[in-house]
């Protein structure tokens, strides 16, 4: 089983001014995703996990390569939210270290978005196929994903800081660390654990 790391909330805040060129193509899926994750009336975290799973079935299967699917994934369901968790980032801390409680609020809210778009694509493979090193990378993240930096989040001498967090857990762990009365949290973790267990049990029974 990998190792998840323990994240810190403010581990990688920088307050400075820092400007973001939104470069992310218009790609048809991307308002879709985004619209399913702000659906206030799509309630119940099940359902935007299925719904999430059958706008990511529409890239797949138009996709003809997996270098195609992967980029699909990225791209709709990825860098937009990274995007956003990095402009949020810069606010949570002033630079006389005063905390932005909105901006933290909003920071937790993208990081269990976050981390439903990845049990969803996680979840979308095991549905697929037999490819466990994808739904386990996505699940318990990577050590390359926890070097990457946060868009616009550099340190004084303009160098991207390491997120320190990647993956399912971890996107959690810190989502409840910053907003831990929030009440998707119960049903992100059960749905997480259903997840894990499904890909243990078949690791096992690969391993076999």
């Amino acid at each position: 089983m990998k190792q998840v790391n323990e994240v810190s909330p403010f581990s990688v805040i920088v307050p400075m001014e820092s400007s973001l060129v939104d470069t992310t193509p218009s790609l048809p899926l991307v308002d879709d995703a985004h619209a399913i994750l702000n659906d206030d009336l799509r309630q119940g975290v099940k359902l935007k996990f299925s719904a999430l799973k059958r706008e990511i079935h529409k890239g797949q299967i138009a996709a003809t390569t997996r270098i195609q699917k992967e980029l699909h994934y990225h791209m709709n369901f990825f860098r937009r939210l990274d995007r956003d968790l990095g402009k949020t980032w810069k606010t949570l801390c002033n630079a006389q270290g005063e905390i932005d409680w909105r901006a933290v609020k909003k920071a937790a809210k993208l990081l269990r978005d976050q981390a439903l778009v990845d049990m969803a694509y996680a979840g979308y493979i095991l549905d697929e196929g037999s490819d466990l090193i994808s739904a386990e990378d996505r699940l318990w993240g990577t050590a390359s994903g926890r070097n990457q930096g946060l868009p616009g989040v550099l340190d004084q001498a303009g160098y991207p800081i390491p997120r320190g967090f990647d993956g399912v857990v971890d996107s959690l762990k810190l989502a409840e660390t910053l907003d831990p009365e929030h009440e998707d949290l119960k049903e992100l973790w059960q749905l997480c654990s259903a997840l894990t267990s499904e890909v243990r049990g078949r690791r096992n029974i690969a391993d076999k």
